[in-house]
């Protein structure tokens, strides 16, 4: 006996037609059942493909008899498409979804560009924020840092800007007060080593470092100046008789008429026990006695 089967594929045309007609896709593929044993087309969901029948389809280097997955070849207008194949090895048929090979690689060009535009993108944001960090914390370590070797060389003139109130800001605030303390400390040890501590007057030894400084300026410019001694009569006679304590009195009392009566431009010291060495720059004789 003879047994025919008539079957219609016009339904599994519908279906072909189906799958591919999704709009994420930038152009429409092709779906297609195929013949493996002659490469003959049956159904297609292209409109422009031959009529059943035609062997239009040219296999490279792909069996798909023996592997499914995704395959490269050439359909019946000679052109390059890749596409993804089921086979059947019962009924020697297979099922493709193909689509131009220029098309499917211009969108992994275009999301390749896309990704080095991103990283691009990226590497600019991390370099900027790199900046950012630089000027947050590098620059206000280096400025520290400056400061620190400026104070080691004996500037004690250095004051940074606090512009944060994190921990460098902190830093910064607490090295400003170091600076303050130091230059407050040097002024003292100076005005202590420079100052008679009983009348406030310049001590023995700044007064003749002052004495000599006039003397060479009197050298090279010839500007006239006086130099008075003072000496307090009977000063031992008041110690005597009235204590110590009574002849500091009277030595912080000639100091402090001294520091009242003289002009800006001039200087006392304290040269011995009572004894007083007053500078009048730009004095003539006449000036000194006045």
């Amino acid at each position: 006996g003879i047994l025919v089967v008539e079957v219609k594929l016009v339904s599994i045309q519908e279906i072909l037609q189906t799958a591919v007609e999704d709009k994420a896709w930038d152009s429409q593929p092709v779906a297609s059942l195929l013949q493996l044993e002659d490469n003959r087309l049956f159904l297609s969901s292209d409109p422009e493909l031959p009529s059943s029948g035609e062997n239009v389809t040219t296999l490279a280097d792909t069996d798909f008899e023996l592997e499914s997955g995704l395959h490269d070849f050439t359909n019946h207008s000679g052109v390059r498409v890749v596409g993804i194949a089921t086979a059947t090895k019962d009924f020697q048929w297979a099922i493709t979804v193909s689509e131009g090979y220029d098309e499917v690689y211009s969108q992994v060009t275009f999301s390749r560009n896309r990704n080095l535009v991103l990283v691009c993108l990226l590497g600019l944001g991390v370099g900027f924020l790199a900046y950012l960090l630089a000027r947050q914390i590098i620059k206000p370590l280096q400025a520290l840092t400056d400061a620190s070797r400026l104070v080691a060389d004996g500037d004690l003139n250095v004051c940074l800007k606090q512009t944060a109130r994190d921990e460098l800001g902190l830093a910064t605030h607490v090295f400003n007060e170091m600076v303050t303390e130091l230059r407050e400390s040097q002024e003292e040890l100076k005005k202590l080593a420079t100052t008679d501590s009983l009348t406030g007057l310049a001590n023995r030894k700044q007064i003749v470092n002052s004495l000599q400084s006039l003397h060479k300026y009197y050298k090279r410019h010839k500007h006239r100046f006086s130099v008075l001694m003072i000496d307090l009569d009977h000063f031992k006679h008041v110690n005597d008789t009235y204590g110590h304590q009574a002849g500091d009195s009277v030595l912080a009392g000639v100091g402090e008429t001294l520091k009242k009566n003289l002009r800006d431009i001039d200087s006392a010291g304290r040269y011995g026990g009572e004894e007083f060495l007053i500078l009048l720059p730009e004095s003539d004789k006449s000036d000194a006695q006045k």
